[in-house]
């Protein structure tokens, strides 16, 4: 039997949360680590329009900077609002392949709301450079 479990490291970006405004994570440092898959996981939204946007720098305290599409395995949504199929109470991904170190995951919003969304994002990093954990 393959094992995932032992061979990705799942980081919290963003807490879930009913959020009213933009909400960026702490810096992740993929260090160690080849690939990074974002999980955008959206409850209810209330007002407004949300998306998420992955920046990166090669420091944990310099300035980051959008990743460029090209940089991206998929998108990363944008427009998410109340309403069947406009991207409320569904999970959304994002794949990152730049060569940054460290990136940050910030829950976007953008059309202004009263009561916003509730929403997290969760970092899983893949390919481990060291031998996985039996």
């Amino acid at each position: 039997m393959k094992d995932l479990a032992n061979n990705v490291k799942v980081v919290q970006a963003v807490a879930p949360a009913a959020l009213t405004a933009d909400t960026a994570s702490s810096a992740i440092d993929r260090a160690g680590y080849g690939s990074v898959l974002f999980i955008m996981d959206v409850g209810v939204i209330t007002d407004g329009k949300w998306g998420l946007e992955i920046s990166e720098c090669d420091t944990s305290d310099g300035t980051f900077t959008a990743v460029d599409d090209a940089n991206l395995i998929g998108l990363e949504p944008t427009a998410l609002e109340s309403g069947t199929g406009k991207g409320g109470s569904a999970a959304h991904k994002v794949g990152y392949k730049g060569s940054k170190r460290y990136l940050k995951a910030t829950i976007k919003e953008e059309a202004t709301s009263t009561n916003g969304a509730v929403a997290g994002v969760v970092a899983i990093l893949g390919h481990p450079a060291h031998a996985p954990v039996a």
